[in-house]
């Protein structure tokens, strides 16, 4: 219990039972304070108090500040409670129901936080407490690098892995870079060919990045920098070239084009390919090449016709040669004449025997010569 008078300290009492005589008017306050935690609540109060009582003050509180480079922590129990800011003090009751410790951490030689004092941390579920405060933590992923900037200024590349750092009294901010192959797409870009016709152009480009910093550090906005140069690219490639060439031979753009991407020489990236998705013509121009395809095919279907009908017409010619020379396939020409005709009539009525079916019925008369 603390007794004050005037807002001044006059007296700390621990556990027990007593008599006070407090006089009327002199403004006397009697405050509790629970000593199971060992941090006193009130540091501005203890600090006023230190400089007309300081006997008493340092009697009861033990004065620990930190420096302007320091941390310091306090462990209740053996477990860690909380942390005293730099270029602050608290006060701790000397007569505390639990003990407690104090360590210093130094903030200038090094904020990385190691793995004894991580496992602390977590042990004390820091994130649900005050200390989440002064504790910077991130994530690299496998296959990204970690950029961690303090007080924006870059420090050494980070690979995968877990990182604890002390964020007290300073800037720190991270950034995930992913390694992997990614992709730049434009789509729907309005370009002209060089005969003067507008198109719509879809393009892709893949790259990697190969040096995140050198990469970062060269643009305010790498991607979009990225964007910008693939649009000069396909612009310089479809503008020297007429539609026919366009549409001729889509590989040999998606060549040049990679080509072009590679020539720019964009530092931190590597650049796999590039190459043009679709090439989406205007609607009347569309028409145009409809009807184009259209008149092609029919002459190729007119062509293949007459080669078909001339093969047919030379087949039957020849068939003709061999049953003008040879009785016998006459005979077997009649005879297969007779069966088709058999099979589409129903009822067929025969006069003269076998004789009247083979020899009256069909008959295909050799000309005389």
């Amino acid at each position: 219990m603390l007794v004050t008078v005037r807002g001044e300290l006059q007296a700390v009492f621990g556990t027990g039972e007593y008599v006070l005589h407090l006089p009327a008017g002199n403004d006397i306050k009697a405050l509790f304070a629970n000593s199971r935690q060992p941090v006193f609540d009130d540091t501005a109060a203890v600090q006023v108090w230190a400089k007309t009582q300081p006997a008493l003050v340092a009697e009861h509180f033990e004065c620990v500040e930190a420096g302007a480079d320091e941390l310091k922590l306090y462990f209740v129990g053996g477990k860690l409670a909380g942390y005293i800011a730099p270029d602050t003090r608290t006060y701790f009751w000397k007569q505390a129901a639990a003990p407690y410790a104090i360590q210093t951490v130094d903030l200038k030689n090094s904020l990385r936080i190691d793995a004894d004092m991580q496992a602390k941390l977590k042990a004390a579920d820091f994130w649900r407490s005050s200390l989440a405060d002064i504790v910077y933590f991130f994530q690299v992923p496998a296959q990204h690098q970690g950029l961690l900037y303090i007080n924006q200024e870059l420090q050494p590349v980070l690979p995968a892995g877990e990182y604890y750092y002390w964020s007290a009294n300073r800037e720190l901010q991270a950034e995930i870079i992913d390694l992997r192959p990614q992709t730049c797409e434009i789509f729907g870009q309005e370009l002209l060919s060089e005969d003067k016709v507008t198109l719509r152009v879809n393009a892709v480009c893949n790259y990697r990045i190969t040096d995140a910093p050198l990469w970062l550090a060269q643009h305010r906005e790498p991607e979009q920098y990225l964007y910008r140069e693939l649009q000069f690219a396909i612009r310089a490639v479809v503008g020297g070239k007429t539609m026919d060439q366009l549409l001729a031979d889509k590989q040999a753009i998606d060549a040049e084009l990679s080509a072009a991407m590679r020539a720019k020489h964009l530092r931190g990236i590597e650049i796999s390919d590039a190459g043009v998705k679709d090439i989406i013509l205007p609607g009347e121009i569309r028409s145009i090449l409809t009807r184009v395809v259209e008149a092609e095919k029919s002459a190729l279907a007119n062509n293949i016709r007459r080669r078909e009908e001339t093969a047919s017409t030379r087949s039957l010619l020849n068939t003709s040669r061999v049953m003008e020379e040879n009785p016998v396939a006459l005979r077997l020409k009649e005879l297969e004449t007779l069966e088709k005709v058999t099979e589409k009539i129903d009822k067929i009525s025969v006069y003269g025997g076998l004789d009247g079916v083979l020899n009256g019925l069909i008959n295909i008369n050799t000309p005389k010569p």
